[in-house]
């Protein structure tokens, strides 16, 4: 499922390609599942990132250079 975000960081609209269906988020957010890792553990850490913050890996990059310096 395409998920389009806006990103917390940038401001800007994203888009990422994440396994999951519609129902499956609205489990999570209607329900109030818990923690995003243990209601989606077949997810990877950029995909969970992204369906809560819409920050995409290369702007995570992007975070830890500036924190970095």
């Amino acid at each position: 499922m395409i998920i389009r975000k806006i990103s917390i960081h940038s401001g800007k609209m994203h888009e990422m390609d994440i396994p999951i269906t519609k129902q499956d988020l609205k489990d999570f957010y209607e329900d109030n599942l818990g923690l995003i890792q243990n209601a989606f553990p077949y997810l990877t850490a950029d995909e969970r990132d992204f369906i809560i913050y819409g920050i995409p890996p290369h702007e995570w990059d992007e975070i830890l250079k500036e924190i970095e310096k």
